[in-house]
């Protein structure tokens, strides 16, 4: 059994190099598998009773519960279960946990972002509007304020009764949409997460006669992937999936946004057949989903906003709907 705390971000890498150790030994042993469909049901058991006994690097206060968020499959039988904590009801952000586990029941591994001792109350000294002013003050503009909730932020081993409130609007060069964590008792403002992640500019070409997958429907094409849920290509201006009568996308011209559509299409299926063949992932989000797409903003550059991507240009006004810039901003994705 290894116990280790480490950081959210680097919860993933250190789980894929378990799995590559773990298929030698797996090569090796070869035991029986269990009956057919109990797999996963058996990992997830072993995972959540982990959880629950505050196992390892799941050790918690007598306060705190962990609460299944998401199973993903893995290569060799393994199965990646993610937990969010919480503290008297109220959930810790930094505070995400990770068990691996096999389709025996073992547990093979256990991870924390954190192995902070969190004591405080969970009342409130400044109010939810006092800490949304807070908040907007953190951007130039400000388009809506998405939401707000009480939160236990843990960082740097600190743990702090916080309001997280979601604004949405710009900085002073780029959209944003900005996670503000404003101290409950102070009403400082104690950290900030951006979900918008920038991209490079640097535009690559995928080639003539790329395949692409598309949705037909009635005799209309349009460029949503029909075996890769929530994956499409709009464009920006409108908002509007790229949709016509002939299966054939663009014209090869970098200026054009279908045909950048058609570069994103074919990058970010190309990424989703990856992670699907070299790591067992089941899709971009690690659910059987993915994200839509838009070309056409105003911007050198490209962004990932929490739950989409929007693709820029370079300063040749050519859409960047290349291979790296696809997998830049859809990796923002796979991490959150």
């Amino acid at each position: 059994m290894q116990r280790r705390t480490t950081t959210a971000g680097t919860v993933l890498a250190l789980l894929a190099g378990l799995v590559v150790s773990t298929a030698a030994t797996s090569a090796a042993a070869d035991p029986a598998p269990p009956p057919p469909g109990n797999a996963q049901s058996l990992a997830v058991s072993a995972a959540d009773r982990a959880a629950a006994s505050g196992l390892d690097a799941l050790a918690k206060g007598p306060e705190e519960t962990y609460e299944r968020q998401a199973v993903t499959p893995w290569v060799n039988d393994l199965y990646s279960v993610a937990y969010q904590r919480t503290y008297r009801g109220l959930p810790v952000v930094g505070g995400d946990a990770v068990v691996l586990a096999d389709g025996k029941g073992a547990v093979r591994a256990t991870e924390s972002a954190t192995d902070a001792k969190i004591s405080l109350t969970t009342q409130p000294t400044i109010d939810a509007a006092a800490a949304e002013a807070t908040s907007r003050a953190r951007l130039a503009s400000v388009d809506k304020v998405e939401s707000h909730r009480l939160v236990v932020r843990v960082k740097d081993g600190h743990s702090n009764l916080a309001w997280e409130t979601v604004v949405a609007g710009r900085t002073a060069t780029a959209p944003s949409r900005l996670h503000v964590f404003v101290d409950a008792a102070t009403g400082k403002v104690l950290d900030t997460v951006d979900d918008v992640k920038a991209g490079t500019g640097n535009s690559q070409w995928n080639g003539p006669g790329i395949p692409i997958d598309t949705q037909n429907s009635g005799g209309s094409y349009s460029l949503r992937d029909p075996s890769r849920p929530g994956l499409s290509c709009a464009d920006y201006s409108s908002g509007q999936v790229f949709t016509k009568s002939t299966d054939s996308w663009g014209n090869g011209q970098a200026s054009s946004k279908e045909t950048g559509c058609a570069d994103v299409m074919f990058a970010a299926q190309k990424e989703w057949n990856m992670l699907r063949d070299w790591l067992g992932r089941n899709g971009h989000n690690g659910n059987g989903g993915s994200w839509p797409v838009k070309v056409g903003l105003n911007d050198v550059n490209a962004y990932w906003d929490g739950s989409s991507v929007s693709i820029g240009h370079n300063q040749s006004n050519q859409w960047i709907g290349s291979m790296d810039v696809v997998g830049h901003e859809f990796g923002h994705g796979i991490d959150q």
